[in-house]
């Protein structure tokens, strides 16, 4: 199958008597099993210090994977997955009828759980070589704490698997990444145009919303970044990005970054890192 872009969730709750929030991002089904998203999604999570002090190395922990929450993957359903006969005799026991075109007969909830975090070499090394001075991941509380979290899972990913219930150590991360690799386009060039299917917010109802933009510039080797005037907002990261030759769209990259802060000041655009 193509890669799409999905909505990546869980609940958290910072104690017992806390409440229960919402936790979202967007992502990439690379397959029917196979879900790729940005490591932002961690931030509220105890594993995201672990990450942070783990400076690099490899997790392979079965207890850090073991405390991690159930997923919840949201993703468009495919024409001929839509039960319109189902609906409709559910439609006819009301006294309403429902509209079959309604967005909640047009999306499906998968569930699975992450099996794989690891951080790129690659795009560490660019962000403390040129993003030392922004502040990433910004909100109420302390800045240089949530600054240098912010800077540390921009360059971590997740490997989501959706049917895979068995928690530990059996997983491949290899070959879905590997598969992920032959459908991956090269990184454009500065001024090509660029599309971003992204869940802004974190809403579903905004499920793959499309912005476009150009390249603004790269960074890093290979390069490791691509900075796009195409506009995310929070909840975008991990959204896949593509480049369009006439009809046909080609994965290139993943937003790392959606809001930024820059010497107190907020910078509307946005970080791609080529896949």
């Amino acid at each position: 199958m193509k890669p799409v872009g999905v909505l990546v969730s869980y609940n958290h709750s910072e104690g017992e008597q806390a409440n229960i929030i919402t936790v979202a991002a967007s992502g990439i089904k690379i397959s029917s099993r196979w879900v790729l998203t940005h490591g932002s999604i961690l931030s509220p999570l105890k594993q995201a210090e672990l990450i942070s002090r783990a400076k690099g190395k490899p997790i392979l922990s079965d207890q850090f994977y073991e405390h991690l929450p159930e997923i919840y993957v949201t993703c468009e359903r495919e024409d001929s997955e839509t039960d319109y006969d189902g609906v409709a005799k559910l439609a006819r026991k009301r006294e309403d009828p429902l509209e079959l075109g309604h967005s909640s007969y047009q999306m499906r909830v998968l569930t699975g759980r992450i099996c794989h975090v690891w951080q790129c070499p690659v795009l560490d090394r660019c962000v403390e070589d040129i993003l030392y001075s922004w502040t990433i991941g910004h909100r109420d509380g302390d800045a240089d704490k949530q600054s240098q979290l912010g800077n540390t899972l921009l360059s971590v990913f997740l490997l989501i698997d959706l049917e895979d219930q068995v928690r530990g150590q059996n997983h491949k991360p290899l070959r879905p990444l590997s598969e992920l690799y032959d459908v991956v386009g090269p990184a454009p060039a500065r001024g090509e145009p660029l599309e971003i299917h992204s869940t802004p917010f974190g809403n579903e109802v905004f499920l793959n919303s499309v912005s476009t933009g150009a390249v603004c510039g790269a960074a890093g080797r290979r390069p490791a970044l691509l900075l796009t005037d195409a506009a995310t907002a929070l909840g975008s990261e991990g959204a896949p990005a593509f480049t369009r030759c006439v009809c046909i769209k080609q994965l290139i990259g993943i937003v790392v970054c959606s809001v930024s802060w820059w010497r107190g000041e907020w910078a509307g655009l946005t970080l791609v890192a080529p896949l």
